[in-house]
């Protein structure tokens, strides 16, 4: 048999493919019947004849080298699963399959299947198989790499195929081929793209690094690659055991499929059929993992999908001499917060704080600074604008190119939040710092924010906390956060209004951008701006009110916030939702008014009917005109049909009704009274066994569900105008929803920190005075230390285990969280000085993938602290040189030493090594810290 690797001469293929197009028709299952012997003898048909000469090859000879090409194809095919039995599945695409696997490494058969092809698919290119030579000489379940793909497999599908793992998925990947874009094209019959697929390799030409899932019928199905990501990714099965994969189309099962793929990095583009004609498919929505939240799930049915997440943030960034411009870009909520002169140290934190960040990340300046950083992320756009652009340029331009990415809407403009700390305050915390004193997690590290919050917390509140300890705020927001610390803490009894369901600001901004908001998100936020209203109109919080407004415009971007210019505005919100929404108070009962029956059981299945079919009741104001006149056609509708259902039930009669929600119908359970009873039929015209109806009762229901769906479209318009209306008061949505959420973290942050013996210190002077303990620690059960540092700082000496780290980052913990403006566990009457910085310092062992030893890690980390020393920096190092040898340690700290007094710079040393050593060359006095 001659091997598969050995083809033969060009004519011969081109000559075998010519047959073989004629032959192909006869593939047929009512032809082969699904058996191996009938499906060989139609590819025997595919003769050379007497052009086999001009080749050099003999009748004979050419039909058994043709005979053996076939035959070792179909053995192939066999082990790649495409040989079926006789259960009715199709053979065409398996034939044609066969046929470009023989003719894959010829140049002739790629140029035929081209010129077959619609000038509109003009974007991609022929590729009989994905993998290479050498790749597909391995085993089929074999985990495979990046260089085993062809050269024109694009170089993003390469890097995510080599991750794939599972069985199931690693069996499709050697299925790939055909085109350059899906690899599904080779399982097509007769290797060309007709109709849908052809519409897709478009779609995907313009979008090659999504995961397309289209909507077909009631499936959402995907193809090729894509189908291979659903398998790796989600769990799903393929079809046929062919790269191909789908689900029910329905809003919970989508949103499971997008966060699965958006987990782990790769971003979705949704098409769905258009309403008014199903031929006819739109680009929904474009998803990734920094906007995975699909917005339009109302439109695939009643099911809804889960939790919304605002997603992870795209970030921008401009390199500069004098620091950096640093921004996150969050496109749910319509908003760039930024900062500027923020040292590439706590950019690192900043990033950190997040699951990842969103690709790509928008970068303009030098590409030599940014090579030095081994953390920064790979996934770059580099902007490369002129150096004289001004930085609002440079954020609307990442703004403008985010928008074509997600092919969003430029409109409503991002709001810019400029939230620059002033020279006075504290700057964002180093990474190393953020881990040591509990505000990014670390190992055996009590995390701050959950000993500083209560357990039932928001999760919004707690996120709100974690950034402001992680990059602190300007001192006017400081000292708004203590006044309102101050005025919680004196009046224990204080109750806030009702503000326990308040809505992300994400989720308000995304859904009513979108319109598609719906009647729960409505009322969560009705019952915000009415909670904020009362706390606004009402003396009692007077002392609230100035600082909170204060911390909420500098949040939003507001230049100002005047009370009683933002009452007005919350005053015409709530006036809309008067005007749109039912009101509660007044109830609306689909299962009200439609007794037909004292019978129990056939009473419910009439209710079960309305109930399944009205669930737009209580949601759109009757008062409205088009509300008004739809719910009267459909009382009028609902009349009829329990006229039609009691007109058949006997006097006596016990479940006589049966409710199927499958089909929505409902039918008698036994012949009803009247002459024109007959048979009921379920929703694809089959006879159902003992089920009875009448043509008045067709009819009723027909009318029924004709007017129920008029209301429910009345309904869903009322709720888009409403979104619509809304969408020109956002600003103030922002706004309310941001105050409410300061308020509840500061309530929650005061009552728990005041019950735990928490206290809010002065900020003043250059001394830190404070009796102190360490924060994850009950006050019953903490030793407190009263501690005295001067300006000039100290040394800790002592024994291991002694207790030197753990004061110390009592100390740290204290003096971020009071120049953050909130309550510190110490004893009343505290003093802490007003710090520029807060630094960490520690040996955290070597980093082997950057080529880094534990000596050489905490040499950066000192060289980040030298750089910007200053007064006003409390740093705080913790066993520094245990990364090298006892003589250069000592040497290495007291150079630390030295160089920190010279800049004014407030030292805590902790260690047991240089208790003599420091005492000769320095002033540093281990006395100042007592316990």
């Amino acid at each position: 048999m001659i091997s598969l690797r050995q083809p033969g001469p060009p004519p011969f293929r081109k000559a075998l493919l010519e047959a073989f197009k004629k032959e192909i028709q006869s593939f047929h299952p009512d032809v082969h019947k699904g058996d191996r012997q009938l499906l060989v003898e139609r590819l025997r048909n595919c003769r050379l004849g007497k052009d086999a000469r001009s080749f050099n090859l003999e009748a004979e000879q050419a039909q058994q080298v043709t005979k053996a090409y076939v035959q070792k194809l179909w053995t192939l095919a066999a082990d790649k699963g495409l040989a079926v039995d006789s259960d009715g599945v199709k053979m065409r695409s398996a034939a044609a399959h066969l046929a470009r696997c023989f003719l894959e490494e010829a140049t002739e058969p790629q140029e035929t299947i081209t010129e077959n092809l619609s000038p509109e698919t003009a974007g991609w290119k022929a590729l009989a198989t994905w993998l290479s030579e050498r790749a597909l000489e391995r085993e089929p379940g074999s985990q495979l790499k990046a260089d085993d793909f062809h050269e024109d497999v694009s170089p993003f599908w390469r890097k995510q195929l080599e991750r794939v793992n599972r069985p199931e998925a690693l069996r499709l990947v050697h299925q790939l081929g055909g085109d350059n874009l899906f690899g599904w094209l080779r399982s097509m019959a007769g290797g060309r793209s007709t109709g849908l697929f052809d519409k897709a390799l478009r779609w995907k030409a313009n979008m090659p690094d999504y995961v397309l899932l289209v909507q077909v019928g009631d499936f959402f199905e995907a193809w090729g690659v894509d189908a291979v990501m659903l398998v790796q990714w989600c769990g799903l099965n393929p079809m046929a055991r062919r790269a191909r994969a789908g689900f029910p189309v329905n809003a919970a099962s989508l949103q499971q499929t997008i966060d699965s793929l958006t987990r782990v990095e790769l971003s979705v583009a949704v098409y769905v059929q258009s309403a008014e004609n199903k031929t006819k498919r739109i680009l929904r929505q474009v998803l990734t993992p920094g906007a995975p939240t699909y917005l339009y799930g109302h439109e695939l049915g009643k099911e809804q999908a889960g939790d919304f997440s605002e997603g992870r943030p795209y970030i921008a960034m401009r390199l500069r001499t004098n620091g950096l411009l640093f921004a996150e870009i969050r496109p749910f909520r319509r908003e760039v917060c930024f900062r500027e002169d923020v040292t590439p140290e706590a950019v690192e934190a900043l990033l950190a704080d997040h699951d990842g960040v969103a690709w790509p990340v928008f970068v303009d300046g030098s590409t030599t600074q940014v090579k030095k950083w081994k953390w920064f992320p790979k996934e770059r756009r580099w902007m490369n604008l002129p150096t004289e652009v001004r930085d609002d340029y440079f954020l609307n331009r990442c703004c403008q190119d985010l928008c074509q990415l997600l092919q969003l809407s430029q409109d409503p403009p991002f709001v810019h939040v400029r939230l620059d700390t002033d020279d006075g305050a504290l700057q964002p915390l180093t990474l190393s710092t953020a881990k040591n004193l509990g505000v990014l997690h670390q190992s055996g590290v009590p995390l701050l924010v959950a000993h500083a919050l209560p357990q039932e917390t928001p999760v919004a509140a707690r996120r709100l906390m974690r950034r402001w300890l992680l990059a602190p705020r300007s001192e006017e927001c400081v000292h708004a956060m203590r006044l309102m610390l101050k005025a919680f803490i004196s009046n224990e009894a204080m109750i806030l209004p009702s503000l326990q369901r308040v809505p992300p600001v994400a989720k308000v901004v995304a859904y009513i951008t979108a319109q598609t908001a719906n009647e729960r998100l409505f009322r969560d936020i009705k019952d915000c701006m009415e909670g904020l209203q009362t706390f606004l109109q009402n003396d009692r919080y007077s002392a609230l009110w100035d600082p909170l407004l204060s911390i909420a415009a500098i949040e939003t971007g507001l230049d100002n916030l005047d009370r009683q210019k933002f009452l007005s505005e919350i005053v015409r919100v709530l006036a809309l939702f008067e005007m749109r929404l039912q009101d509660p108070s007044q109830p609306d009962d689909p299962a009200a008014n439609c007794s037909i029956s004292r019978d129990a059981d056939t009473q419910r299945a009439v209710e079960r009917l309305f109930e399944s079919n009205e669930a737009f009741r209580g949601i759109a104001s009757q008062q409205q005109e088009s509300i008004s006149k739809a719910y009267r056609g459909l009382n009028a509708a609902r009349d009829d049909l329990c006229k039609a259902l009691q007109e058949g039930l006997p006097s006596t009669h016990t479940d006589m009704l049966v409710y199927n929600p499958f089909d929505n119908d409902i039918c008698f359970k036994k012949k009803p009274l009247g002459g024109d009873c007959h048979g009921a039929h379920d929703r694809r015209g089959k006879a159902k066994k003992e089920r009875f109806t009448t043509k008045k009762l067709e009819g009723a229901l027909q009318r029924y569900l004709m007017e129920a769906k008029r209301t429910e479209q009345a309904t869903q318009a009322v709720l888009v105008q409403l979104c619509g209306e809304l969408s020109g008061h956002v600003a103030a949505l922002r706004t309310a929803v941001t105050a409410a959420e300061l308020l509840i973290t500061a309530h929650a942050h005061a009552s728990h920190a005041f019950r735990c013996g928490w206290t809010l210190p002065r900020i003043s002077g250059q001394t830190l005075e404070a009796t102190i303990a360490p924060y994850w620690m009950d006050s019953g059960d903490a030793v407190f230390s009263h501690v005295v540092l001067e300006p000039h700082g100290a040394i800790a000496t002592g024994p291991n285990m002694s207790g030197k780290s753990t004061l110390m980052r009592a100390i740290g913990a204290c003096s971020l969280l009071a120049n953050c403006g909130f309550l510190c566990p110490c004893k009343s009457n505290a003093t802490v000085p007003r710090y520029r910085q807060v630094v960490w310092v520690a040996a955290e062992g070597d980093r082997p993938a950057e080529g880094v030893s534990a000596f050489g890690q905490e040499a950066m980390i000192s060289a980040a602290l030298l750089r910007r020393a200053e007064p006003g920096t409390l740093a705080l190092v913790d066993e520094f040189g245990r990364g090298t040898e006892p003589r250069a340690a000592k040497a290495a700290v007291c150079a630390l030493i030295e160089e920190l007094a010279a800049r004014g710079t407030q030292l805590l040393e902790s260690t047991e090594r240089l208790l003599c050593q420091c005492s000769t060359v320095c002033l540093y006095r281990s006395s100042n810290v007592g316990s």
